[in-house]
């Protein structure tokens, strides 16, 4: 168990001449496990009601990692602990938890050895030891120490045992003994020492390191390697140690950048700086010419008065120099399947063969045929690699419409980060389409001539080719003649439509279609229909049709001069001609007689309805049906009826059939309303109901055997709903 301190609150006041200067609290011990300690961020010692000693809290960048003190001598001496940490909660994935009141040194190995040190207190201090080397202290709130120590036991902590490898880390918890095994350390490694106070309170320590490796900075930093960042197009610097950030100028005045095509330095900053760093990011600006190749780097003294700086005061020496190959030139590769293309066709051009480029260009712009510009240029840059475009798709999205009979320049463009600007252009044209005529549309006529040209004059340059070529006489002519002979086999169908396809030197082409009427007969045929006009109406319509084919045809009626297809006349009255002509001028006619109406009208006649039927199927008694008693079994037209309704309830009152009939000519006796028994709406009743006796009927059902209720109407043209019979009917199965 780890002594934790409780946090009571004691409030003191600071006043003088009666102005509060301050208010703090401080901490009693207590005996617990050892959790988190709450940080004491000030002391007040009272001394009287009215004054006090105020001690005031001890912070600093080096609470944070990237402002770590640099470590260049044995001993380190802290009178005061920390309070809190810094700007980031850096060691919460460590055996400590969480930082309390903790401080952070860096330090380079200079050699190969063992890494001692002791933290000498009378207090519980807990440290972590990181190896940054790769990531700096970005990565720490991500990273195992290499060393870890919680323990509970307060005074001397720190590695004192024999030295063992960097990995597998070792981590003690709060039951352990404060001293651990020392590290063996490389040469080049950079190291993060974490020291935190638990106990919480203003007592400090004294930081002592040992062991066979030096790690005090007595070399210079160096230029280690250089990259290009293709993201940001910046040089990336790493450096054989990390240097003071402070010591790094602005403007890049601390190196000198040697580049083909006059590419010059226009800033630098550290990466990831807080007080050091071992990487810087550079700036640059190309000139016009291209600047890939070999670029050298070296370093000077900057406007701010020195080169760069590492912890322990070491320059960078001046003159010193790293060179670095850049990646290959951008080159644009631009190619497209050829330089005349059809109007609207899709017109891809391919920029996938490029090379180097991080950005790409293009561009379409109206042109002359001999390249001068005319119109404005639709463009648009792109990042990564350049692909395919199509052309005209670009251009109507960059508010420019492609016409044909124009020439356009198609460019490419790229860049990377020493390539500024290379291009490359295509000009192209775009082919107007030839015209294609298939003529006006005809009407020809069997009866008369057997030979019809379509089409048009030819035009030079352009070919012709007509589907289908059936019955033509040269299908690669721009103006065919049709042999109608062709036909005369009623198995030959005569195709109606041709369509002639015109195209150009090119390749482009368009098309035309002719439509090909065709009067099928020099006589016309006139069919006729007579029907009456409703089924109580005294009038009939006369229709005739004298249509055939394709062709039209007129109409004339006598008496009465109709020239309409469909006519309307009384009942009896006639006789009537009509006389069709078609479309070559031949005619026919058509005598008419119009029959005299029958109607349903006046009384019904006696009608018996059964009170009883089997719709077993036996085909005996099957169906409820009604009888005209004036009339034989199946005579039309019975029951003097235009219309029947005709429904059945059960005994409860609840419908369950609904039957309806119309008819034009009138039924047939013992044919009305033909029920088989089956129910064509539901009855249903709830539970209580069903306690008196009711049954549910469900529609498409049959209905139980038992006694219904029905009720039977008809009406006539002059006879309205008329009930004609009514009563129970027994069905028996």
């Amino acid at each position: 168990m780890k002594p934790q301190f409780l946090k009571v609150t004691i409030l003191f006041n600071l006043i003088v001449s009666g102005v509060l200067f301050a208010r703090s609290t401080t901490t009693l011990p207590a005996v617990a496990a050892k959790p988190s300690a709450t940080p004491v961020l000030a002391k007040i010692s009272p001394t009287s009601s009215n004054s006090a000693r105020l001690v005031a809290q001890h912070t600093g960048p080096e609470q944070d990692c990237s402002g770590g003190i640099p470590v260049c001598q044995n001993t380190y001496v802290q009178t005061q602990s920390y309070t809190g940490f810094g700007s980031v909660q850096e060691a919460s994935n460590t055996c400590l938890i969480t930082e309390k009141n903790s401080g952070w040194y860096i330090f380079t190995a200079q050699s190969n050895g063992s890494l001692t040190f002791t933290i000498n207190t009378v207090n519980d201090y807990d440290f972590a030891l990181y190896n940054i080397s790769n990531n700096g202290c970005a990565n720490v709130p991500n990273s195992t120490p290499i060393r870890c120590n919680y323990s509970a036991t307060p005074g001397i902590t720190g590695l004192q045992l024999s030295a063992q490898p960097e990995t597998p880390a070792i981590s003690v918890n709060s039951g352990g003994v404060p001293l651990m095994p020392a590290v063996d350390v490389t040469a080049g490694q950079t190291y993060a020492l974490l020291v935190t106070n638990y106990t919480g309170d203003l007592n400090g320590y004294t930081l002592t390191f040992g062991g066979t490796a030096s790690i005090f900075d007595n070399t210079p930093p160096a230029f280690k390697s250089l990259s290009l960042d293709p993201s940001q197009c910046a040089i990336e610097l790493t450096l054989s140690e990390p240097i003071r950030c402070s010591s790094i100028a602005a403007d890049g005045s601390d190196f000198l950048l040697t580049a083909p095509g006059g590419a010059v330095l226009t800033g630098a900053s550290g990466i990831g700086c807080g007080t050091f760093t071992n990487h810087i990011r550079l700036t640059y600006a190309l000139g016009n010419d291209d600047a890939c190749g070999t670029w050298t780097l070296t370093a000077k003294t900057g406007t701010d008065g020195n080169t760069l700086i590492d912890n322990c005061q070491n320059s960078l020496a001046n003159g010193s120099t790293l060179p670095f190959d850049t990646p290959p030139s951008a080159v644009p590769q631009l190619t497209l399947p050829g330089e005349v293309f059809c109007d609207k066709s899709a017109i891809i051009a391919d920029g996938s063969g490029s090379t180097g480029e991080i950005r790409y260009f293009w561009s379409v712009v109206e042109s002359d045929a001999s390249w001068n510009v005319i119109g404005p240029e639709c463009m648009r840059w792109f990042s990564g690699t350049a692909n395919t475009m199509n052309v005209g798709q670009f251009a109507a999205q960059e508010g420019c419409t492609l016409q044909c009979g124009k020439y356009y320049r198609v460019k490419l463009a790229v860049q990377s980060c020493c390539t500024r600007w290379s291009e490359t252009v295509r000009l192209i044209r775009i082919q107007c389409p030839p015209v294609a005529d298939a003529g006006p549309d005809k009407s020809i006529c069997c009866c008369g001539t057997q030979k019809i040209q379509i089409g048009s004059p030819a035009v030079t340059g352009v070919s012709y080719s007509w589907l289908p070529t059936i019955g033509l006489d040269n299908p690669a002519s721009s103006n065919p003649t049709i042999d109608l002979s062709v036909f005369s086999d009623p198995s030959v169908a005569f195709p109606s439509v041709y369509e002639v396809t015109a195209t150009d030197a090119f390749g482009c082409s368009t098309k035309d279609t002719v439509f090909i009427k065709t009067v099928c007969s020099c006589r016309p045929p006139a069919k006729v229909t007579v029907k009456q006009t409703s089924v109580c109406a005294r009038s009939y319509t006369r229709t005739a049709d004298c249509a055939c084919g394709d062709a039209t045809a007129t109409y004339l009626w006598s008496p009465g001069g109709a020239t309409t297809a469909s006519i309307e006349v009384q009942s009896g009255s006639g006789p009537y001609t009509v006389t069709c002509r078609n479309e070559c001028a031949a005619t026919t006619s058509q005598p008419i007689v119009i029959p005299t109406a029958s109607i349903l009208e006046g009384g019904f006649p006696n009608i018996q309805c059964p009170n009883i039927f089997t719709p077993n199927g036996d085909g005996v008694n099957d169906l409820w049906v009604a009888t005209d008693l004036s009339q034989s079994i199946g005579f039309t037209p019975a029951y003097n009826a235009t219309e029947y309704q005709f429904e059945v309830y059960d005994r409860w009152g609840s419908k369950i059939v609904s039957l309806y009939g119309a008819t034009t000519t009138g039924f047939a006796n013992q044919t009305i309303p033909g029920w088989d028994g089956v129910a064509n709406e539901n009855a249903l009743y709830n539970w209580w109901q069903h306690l008196w006796g009711r049954d549910d009927t469900y529609a498409g059902l049959p209905v139980s055997d038992g006694q219904y209720i029905y009720v039977l109407q008809m009406r006539n043209c002059t006879t309205g709903w008329t009930e004609i019979c009514r009563g129970w009917v027994t069905v028996i199965r």
